[in-house]
């Protein structure tokens, strides 16, 4: 249905003038005719204009064809005047002027309608698209939050892991943090066992080709029996060894009975995670490496200057406040810079070697050795003066017969009576070692 009154405002200034003149020219006509068959044309015109106004051009002209041919079957045949004949061709020539004229003006209507129906299909088509650009977008988003959240958990997993913790709570927190992000799943950390020692398939797999195992579905894989599921029931599994160091640590198993319940994307998180625990448990080497390293001699392997005074001071300290007894072997190796300057310094550190380790084979796990200086070496007895003298005594002996080489030692004991610190005290020891090298070397001397 073709509403005038929706035409934009050009149609009031050309339609309706020429609507209102018609009308005129048909009243005058009518009036002129007195009726008769002129009634009948105007009621055809009138209706002429309402139909081309309010329903379809088309539809006015076949009206007025049958106008017209009416109009010329009248002139021909009815007997008028030539005046009324004038008039009546008039009308006809008019109403087909009115017809172009509201053509012409459809016309531009419907060509502006159909591009304006085409702009909006276009708009519509681009809402469309919009809309479904919009939900993929959503959908991207949603999926960009859950692995921020992933992501975000493994940051705050990354600094808690680099923290100094023990191999239990690095255990512990592991299987929180799996619990995170495999929530249905089933979680265990399994213990490193030899090859012969372990029946699971899956870890010996695992141990001989040192990869990880991600099984999709356990009774369609033909490494393995479909008879497994039964026994440990589950169908999905994801397998990753843990390092400490070069050395297999434990393995995380992580499994759910259904079939093809953990995609790429899961492996490499899990991946990801245990990559973390391995990199805290190496580092947690390294850093006792490095602690072994500062407090360690590199020839002699035994407790260096630095380190021993650390732990003579807290002997001392300890000593004085329970009173217990303590006593300190200042050790040194006689003519060794002799020996050095005969045989040279190679000679000289398997000397020192040796020494160490004939000291270190009869002290026990509550006495501290450490490596005073080039050849000097100190011992912390929790002993008295007679049982620490003796002590003294049978290292001497030792180190002779084993490198056929000498030492002096200097003992010292603390007293309760003493009123002395820690300096003095091992000055005790250190001049009690000069009297036996004085005194001929290769003897043991008590300070008094």
């Amino acid at each position: 249905m073709f509403d005038f009154k929706v035409n934009n405002f050009v149609s009031y200034f050309v339609v309706i003038p020429v609507m209102l003149l018609a009308f005129i020219f048909s009243l005058f006509f009518l009036y002129s005719l007195s009726l008769g068959y002129s009634y009948f044309l105007l009621v055809f015109f009138v209706f002429l204009i309402f139909i081309s106004l309010f329903y379809k051009i088309e539809v006015s002209l076949f009206i007025n064809y049958i106008c017209s041919f009416i109009s010329i079957l009248i002139i021909i045949f009815a007997e008028r005047s030539f005046i009324i004949e004038i008039f009546i061709v008039f009308e006809i020539a008019f109403s087909w002027f009115l017809l172009w004229l509201l053509n012409k003006y459809f016309i531009k209507e419907k060509v502006l309608l159909h591009r304006l129906d085409q702009a909006f299909a276009k708009i519509e088509s681009k809402k469309s698209l919009l809309e479904q650009e919009l939900v993929r977008k959503e959908k991207v988003l949603a999926v960009l939050k859950e692995k921020l959240s992933k992501y975000y958990s493994l940051s705050n997993t990354v600094k808690f892991f680099t923290d100094n913790l023990t191999e239990e709570e690095i255990q512990g927190f592991l299987i929180d943090v799996i619990k995170q992000f495999f929530v249905d799943s089933d979680i265990k950390i399994i213990e490193h066992k030899s090859v012969s020692e372990n029946t699971n398939p899956f870890i010996n797999l695992v141990k001989k080709q040192l990869t990880p195992l991600f099984l999709e579905d356990l009774t369609l894989d033909y490494r393995f029996s479909s008879s497994l599921y039964v026994k440990y029931g589950f169908k999905s599994l994801l397998l990753l060894p843990i390092l400490r160091g070069e050395n297999i640590y434990c393995f995380l198993e992580i499994s759910h009975k259904n079939p093809r319940y953990y995609s790429q994307e899961d492996m490499r998180l899990a991946l990801i995670i245990t990559d973390i625990v391995s990199l805290s448990l190496t580092t947690e080497i390294l850093i006792e490496k490095k602690k072994e390293l500062i407090r360690i001699d590199g020839l002699t392997n035994i407790f260096n200057r630095r380190y021993f005074f650390e732990l003579y001071t807290d002997e001392f300290k300890r000593s004085l406040r329970y009173k217990t007894p303590m006593s300190i072997l200042m050790i040194d190796i006689d003519f060794f810079k002799k020996c050095n300057d005969q045989y040279g310094h190679l000679y000289g550190d398997e000397i020192l070697k040796k020494v160490v380790g004939t000291i270190k084979k009869r002290l026990r796990d509550i006495d501290i050795l450490g490596r005073y200086g080039g050849e000097e070496f100190v011992v912390i007895f929790p002993l008295g003066i007679s049982a620490a003298y003796k002590k003294a005594e049978e290292l001497r002996v030792a180190i002779s017969e084993v490198t056929g080489i000498t030492v002096s030692i200097g003992v010292a004991a603390l007293k309760e009576d003493m009123n002395i610190n820690m300096n003095e005290f091992l000055d005790m020891a250190d001049k009690a070692m000069y009297k036996a090298k004085n005194l001929g070397r290769n003897q043991v001397i008590c300070y008094s």
